[in-house]
């Protein structure tokens, strides 16, 4: 587990990258890549969702940057460079970096909100 704001989220993220990723040549990501998508679901679920950081304490994300949708027609099975990140004190850390099967576009980004998380969601929707 790291964080993807440390010094050390770019040396061993890197080498880890370059490990998944050793015999790809299409749907791979990189390390700001990661940081960007990391920013980006942090400020949907404070600003959108109208969560609060410590509600969001034990969030998991995972997400396939290149998601897309294939036609029937296309031969085997694409694989894309997809991540797993949990909230943990304030900030989000990378758990997993793998190669997988490309999902559908719609599951781009796939949240497994904590208790307390939708439990804040749920009370914001109460008073809409």
């Amino acid at each position: 587990m790291i964080n993807y704001r440390s010094k050390r989220f770019y040396s061993v993220g890197q080498d880890v990258l370059n490990d998944v990723q050793k015999y790809a040549r299409v749907r791979t990501i990189s390390l700001e890549d990661i940081k960007q998508i990391l920013d980006t679901c942090c400020y949907r679920c404070i600003q959108d969702l109208r969560i609060s950081k410590r509600s969001m304490e034990g969030t998991t994300v995972t997400i396939d940057y290149n998601a897309c949708n294939f036609p029937n027609s296309y031969n085997g099975i694409p694989e894309s460079t997809l991540f797993t990140a949990v909230w943990h004190n304030g900030s989000w850390y990378v758990t997993s970096i793998y190669r997988g099967k490309t999902r559908p576009q719609n599951y781009r980004v796939t949240f497994d909100f904590s208790s307390d998380a939708i439990d804040c969601m749920v009370s914001r929707a109460a008073h809409f």
